[in-house]
Formats: C-alpha cells, structure tokens, sequence
C-alpha cells in the first residue's frame, strides 16, 4: 500500500491518542510531512515491512520510533534535529554517523542493529538513557563524556574495554551482560543502584568487592552502591570465584588425570620393551641350547 500525504493524514488522522500516533502496517513510507498537520508529537512505526525511505520528515515529532521496520539508512535523520526520543530497534542499520547531529537528544535505543561504530554518539552529551543491546561493538570509548547517562545497556556485544566508565557519576543502572569484559574496576567510584554483568569474562573481583565492602565495609552508613555490593551482589561474586575455581581445579584435575595416564603408557612401554628383550633372550637361548644338543 502506497499513499500520498493526504491519504495518510485522513487515514490516521481518528488513530491519534494522546498526541501519539501508531502505524503498524504493511507500508511504504516515503514521507511522514503528513504529521505536519496533525496534532502529534510521538510517532511510532512498526513492522512496516514495506520499507522506509524518507525523504520528508515532521517538524513536529520530538518523540519517534521505528520498530521493525528492515530499516538500513537513516540519512534523512539529520533533519530531525528536534527529537528528544527516538527508538531505531530490531533494524538493519550499520551508518549511526548522522545521529551526530541530533544533539536534543535525552532518550536512544538502537537495540539489534549491525552497529560497530558508535563515535556519533560521543557529541550526544544530554543522552540519559542509552541502550545498544545486541549490535556488534567493540569500542565505547566514545561515550565517556555522555556525563548525564542514568541508564546504560552495552549487553550481547564484543566488548573488553569499559573504562570509559569510569567517569560517568550519574550512572544509575548498567547492562553489560554477555561481553568478553576481564576487568570491572572502572565502576568501583559510580552509584549504581542495578549492575547486570553476568556472562562475561569476570575472575578477579576482589578490588572491587574491597571498595564496596564485599570483603571489609569502608564506612558506618554503606552508599547504596556499597549496600548492593556487600548483599545483592555477593553472590554474583561468589558465584564467578567458584565458576573460576571450577574451571581452575577441572583444568588441574584434567592435567593430574592425562599425567596419571601418560605413566600408565609409560609403564606399559617399559613393560613391551621387557617383554620385547625377555622373548629375544629366550629365543637366542632356546637356540643355544638347540645347537648344544646335536653336538
């Protein structure tokens, strides 16, 4: 189904609900000016299988979402430099640079994309709330001066690196589940009040534990951080030392087992070779003797 503006307008324009229009139908949208003319400020678009490929936009959304949508190219987003919402999740996107210029912007999701790159993000400085979940990333260094983030989630990507963290003090919540992170020390100085950092590559957690009282309480009155740390977040702790205890003592184990094994062969190596030396000392007196007789 393909419509012009008007079409649009008439078609919608009874959907409207709390400024909030929501399309979710088997269309093609090359324009959404049509909002222009309606009073809305919220527009959400879902599993518009017909694709999307903007060419005009609205002035007057501040809050949009595209969900589902096989969206791959958003160069027209660079107009909308108005929105202070904006949802792109479950795309094809793999280009964010034009977010760059979406400085309004206060709340972004870009869950399951094919993003690698998110240096757009770095100019983005009013962000509060920011999820990348399921992308392809490898480097966040780029969003250590998003100083106003309360709520990040990096969770089910290919990250190692999270010191960019280490500066971020209004970071309330944090998803980093499902990376190949080694070293967690960047968060022991932020307030966190929810850490998710399950399935990841956590051994040594003792500094941290330390700071936050896992080991030895710093302070009378615990910080909420500390609270979660020395209660909530001891048995994750204890549960990462003993994965690493079992991995550890199953790799000894393992070892001891091959070492008990390789001098079993040994000892039946020596044996064979005995063996080998007894037949052949048999053989050459059985032989001797033989010869002793005809004389």
């Amino acid at each position: 189904m393909n419509l012009s503006d008007e079409d649009f307008e008439e078609l919608y324009r009874d959907d409207i609900e709390d400024e909030t229009l929501e399309i979710e139908d088997d269309i093609e949208l090359q324009s959404i000016s049509f909002v222009n003319k309606l009073p809305v400020s919220k527009l959400i678009l879902s599993q518009c299988c017909g694709g999307i490929t903007l060419q005009r936009t609205a002035s007057n959304i501040t809050n949009l979402t595209i969900y589902q949508c096989e969206l791959s190219s958003i160069n027209w987003i660079k107009q909308m430099m108005q929105l202070r919402e904006l949802d792109l999740s479950v795309n094809n996107i793999s280009d964010i640079s034009e977010l760059s210029y979406l400085t309004a912007l206060k709340k972004l999701d870009l869950d399951a994309n094919r993003i690698t790159d998110i240096s757009a993000l770095s100019k983005l400085v009013k962000l509060q709330v920011l999820s990348v979940f399921g992308n392809q990333i490898r480097d966040i260094q780029y969003i250590s001066n998003l100083v106003n983030l309360e709520i990040l989630n990096i969770s089910n990507n290919q990250i190692i690196d999270i010191s960019a963290l280490r500066n971020i003090k209004q970071l309330r919540e944090l998803f980093m589940q499902n990376n190949q992170v080694v070293h967690i020390e960047s968060l022991i100085n932020l307030n966190l009040q929810y850490l998710d950092l399950s399935h990841n590559f956590i051994f040594d957690l003792k500094s941290i534990a330390h700071k936050h009282g896992y080991l030895k309480m710093s302070q009378k009155a615990p910080t909420p951080v500390q609270t979660l740390f020395s209660n909530k977040l001891k048995s994750i702790f204890k549960l990462n030392y003993d994965i690493y205890t079992i991995q550890k003592h199953s790799h000894k184990y393992h070892q001891q087992t091959v070492n008990k094994i390789n001098g079993v062969k040994s000892e039946l190596q020596k044996a064979v070779k005995c063996h080998t030396e007894l037949s052949q000392a048999l053989m050459i007196l059985t032989q001797t003797e033989d010869r002793s007789f005809l004389q």
